[in-house]
């Protein structure tokens, strides 16, 4: 009897915390996918997809707050490694309920 199973792992760190009147949040997330083989003994686990990011919120003036951020990502895919990026930059105001953000990405 020959068998193979898989399961996919999903695991991360966050980190909120505030350096004056700026709050950070950083996040490292990864994806982890363990191969057990027909003898059921570990193999190397295949980590196709990690993702690190940053944000920081300040306020502006009142009841406008802003937001810069990124983060990059790699993937994995059994036919080489990737590489993506996302960086924005927005204003917002909870009272106006408007929101307005400047976005860029690419790999």
């Amino acid at each position: 009897m020959n068998a193979d199973g898989q399961v996919d792992l999903t695991a991360g760190l966050m980190a909120r915390y505030e350096t004056g009147p700026l709050t950070h949040r950083t996040s490292l997330v990864f994806q982890a996918i363990p191969h057990l083989s027909s003898n059921m003994e570990m193999q190397v686990p295949n980590v196709p997809v990690s993702k690190l990011s940053h944000d920081v919120n300040f306020k502006i003036y009142k009841e406008v707050y802003g937001n810069v951020g990124g983060s990059i990502t790699m993937y994995s895919l059994g036919n080489g490694t990737y590489w993506t990026y996302n960086g924005h930059t927005g204003v917002s105001s909870p009272k106006t309920g408007t929101n307005v953000v400047l976005s860029t990405e690419g790999d």
